[in-house]
């Protein structure tokens, strides 16, 4: 991360300049190249932008830029622009003009055009740009550029809860376009703001991304190999030596877009089984915590004790059903002592009685049941200086 001290590109207006504000920060760091990494996607983020949310360089090119007032934390925009890189086009490339995309998908009809016109992707749709489209309307009334940039409403032709098309818009040949709420939702569409969840690449656009890396025009793309086993491994955090642990404690945190399943397994491995290790037994019946591969809440995929791992997309592309890396940790850290404390008037006040006790007295498993009735506080002191408290109230034996 660094720094970039402009005034010219604090605030970046699109309109600035013989070139667009956009493409003018990009020549400024082509020009500088202590602000361009050639092994990295670089996203630079002034403070605002005017005219534009975000833009990407040429297509198979890795440079972004993002309006960091208010969208940098927009994952949408960023998959958005990062799509312009991996050669993704707008999905209404050109719908207001005469080479337009044609709304049939049938490769026989002699109008047929969605492999060369609009996106050049035929999986989705011939469409306009919602955010535009009733701007045009009134362009085509015959009203001025003020005046049609001043009353158009961006979106009308889109329903803000169900996001079907309610317009009437037509391509260049007449024929009412069928658009789908999917396709509204397409990320390489203008459309209006929505969970990012509900944004979806199609499969064309996902082939034509991986076509991109492969064909690597600009020589950009750095040769990276992993394995699956790299999937099993948390990317922050640690698994504990001992239980309880000590806290705060950073719990393994796996990569989210997967779907896992947690399962039961046996024997005695304080720390996870190596990756391919078969020496234990699991139940894939018994899933012990599942984890959507939709699950937004990062901080929640963690990989518990008394389980192994199991990854469905890797069991798929395997065409098996393999358990990873079981984790049965039974280990206690030992124990200092503790002590037990008798509130000596059935309540949680400061008239107590407090016995000390060695490790092996906390530990008793009739110490309980040698106490007199009453309300106590237990105390165990771990040597890795956890402190674990019970209350109990004893009524008899």
């Amino acid at each position: 991360m660094d720094f970039i001290d402009s005034d010219t590109y604090y605030v970046i207006d699109r309109n600035a300049g013989e070139l667009y504000g956009h493409a003018s920060i990009f020549d400024y760091v082509r020009n500088n190249p202590n602000y361009r990494k050639t092994d990295a996607f670089n996203i630079y983020v002034p403070y605002e932008t005017v005219g534009f949310a975000g833009a990407a360089e040429k297509r198979k090119k890795v440079n972004i830029a993002i309006n960091g007032f208010s969208l940098i934390n927009s994952p949408t925009l960023l998959n958005h622009e990062t799509g312009h890189c991996l050669n993704l086009k707008h999905t209404f490339v050109n719908w207001h003009d005469n080479s337009c995309e044609h709304v049939t998908r049938d490769p026989a009809n002699q109008h047929y055009n969605a492999n060369k016109r609009g996106d050049s992707i035929t999986d989705t749709a011939a469409m306009p740009d919602f955010q535009r489209e009733h701007y045009w309307e009134l362009r085509d009334q015959g009203a001025t550029h003020e005046w049609a940039e001043a009353h158009y409403i961006p979106y009308k032709y889109v329903d803000p809860v169900t996001f079907e098309y309610i317009g009437y818009g037509t391509d260049c040949q007449n024929n009412s376009y069928d658009i789908l709420p999917s396709d509204i939702k397409n990320i390489m569409a203008y459309s209006p703001a929505m969970p990012q969840y509900t944004k979806k690449f199609t499969t064309a656009q996902k082939i034509r991304m991986h076509e991109a890396i492969l064909e690597d025009s600009y020589g950009e793309y750095g040769a990276a190999t992993t394995t699956f086993a790299a999937l099993y491994l948390p990317y922050k955090g640690t698994y504990p030596l001992y239980y309880p642990q000590p806290q705060p404690m950073q719990m393994p945190t796996f990569q989210p877009g997967f779907t896992y399943n947690f399962i039961e397994c046996c024997c005695n491995y304080p720390q996870p089984a190596e990756y391919d290790d078969p020496n234990f037994s699991f139940d894939a019946g018994n899933v012990v915590k599942h984890v959507d591969k939709f699950e937004t809440n990062y901080a929640s995929i963690t990989h518990p004790n008394h389980s192994a791992i199991m990854i469905s997309e890797v069991n798929l592309a395997l065409g098996e059903t393999q358990a990873q890396k079981c984790y049965d940790n039974y280990d206690g850290t030992p124990i200092l002592g503790g002590k037990v404390t008798k509130f000596n008037d059935g309540i949680f006040n400061t008239n107590v009685t407090i016995t000390p006790k060695d490790s092996t007295e906390i530990t008793d498993p009739y110490l309980i049941q040698s106490l007199d009735n009453g309300l106590y506080k237990l105390e165990t002191n771990y040597i890795n200086g956890v402190d674990e408290e019970i209350v109990i109230y004893k009524t008899g034996n």
